[in-house]
């Protein structure tokens, strides 16, 4: 950890989101779907928002990860341009 950087780490296999929070984060990062890694997609191709997000609570493996969330933003996943933001 980094001094000075606070945060709060959250095990979402053993601590789960609800379905609330999971519609929540995809409000705040551009959609449910934007939750849902690249090689799932094609599973919830065709599904509405809240089929989306109830397939994402059933099982947390289904859903992106790391899901950073600074307050002003959320992102998901932890790509280059991910890491670029946050030290920008």
């Amino acid at each position: 950890m980094e001094e000075g950087v606070d945060f709060v780490q959250r095990n979402i296999f053993k601590d789960r989101l609800t379905e609330k929070e999971i519609v929540e984060l995809g409000e705040r990062a551009g959609g449910v779907a934007s939750l849902v890694p690249r090689k799932q997609r094609d599973e919830v191709e065709g599904m509405s928002e809240e089929e989306i997000t109830r397939y994402l609570a059933e099982d947390p493996s289904r859903i992106k990860r790391p899901i950073i969330d600074t307050g002003e933003h959320v992102y998901i996943g932890f790509s280059q341009t991910v890491q670029q933001q946050l030290e920008g």
